[in-house]
């Protein structure tokens, strides 16, 4: 089972990519972490759903598109402003062509890395850290994060296109780093934010 990172985990996958293919994926990594699309959505998108045609600038949001039981739908999570270097980084690198698929594979032209070829790379990039990473903790990760700092759980069930809340208590269930921080917050004496 996947589990969410630890903010020094995702610093460290994301340092660690080198090579041909470092701001592809570097921005996997990182879009995956700050939109908390599932895999198949991150890897669908376009250069066009990502920058404005006529404007040339990163969007504001991201609309995902969800296929769900046979029915598509639509979902938009906002673009945080730390993505637009590293979207505008690599949108330049490849031509600057807004029809290309953001994460493209080396294999055809224009089309997107395999599901199987994300988790290589994320497992890759994980090599000596606790077993349970996959393509699957960057949303876990997303989804702690952003339950973190709204305390909606309804909010954060809509952002990751769930459908009902105890899908996304799932998500939520403590990682290390919430236990350490908890810990950390603990006194022998009156507790932290406590009453």
């Amino acid at each position: 089972m996947s589990r969410a990172l630890t903010r020094q985990e995702q610093k460290t996958m994301i340092d660690r990519c080198s090579g041909r293919f470092k701001l592809r994926n570097q921005l996997l990594i990182q879009l995956g972490l700050m939109t908390g699309p599932r895999i198949s959505e991150l890897l669908s998108l376009k250069f066009s759903d990502l920058i404005d045609e006529k404007t040339g600038r990163v969007k504001r949001e991201v609309k995902i598109l969800q296929l769900k039981k046979r029915k598509a739908s639509f979902r938009t999570v906002p673009i945080n402003q730390e993505l637009v270097k590293p979207i505008v980084k690599l949108f330049k690198k490849t031509g600057s062509d807004l029809s290309l698929y953001v994460f493209q594979s080396r294999i055809g032209m224009n089309r997107p890395i395999s599901r199987f070829q994300a988790h290589k790379i994320i497992k890759s990039l994980s090599i000596g850290m606790e077993g349970g990473i996959s393509t699957h903790s960057l949303r876990k990760t997303f989804a702690t994060a952003f339950y973190r700092i709204s305390r909606d759980i309804l909010e954060t069930s809509r952002i990751l296109g769930h459908s009902c809340t105890k899908i996304t208590e799932l998500y939520l269930a403590s990682n290390l780093e919430t236990v350490r921080e908890t810990v950390d917050r603990m006194t022998l004496g009156k507790q932290k934010g406590a009453a």
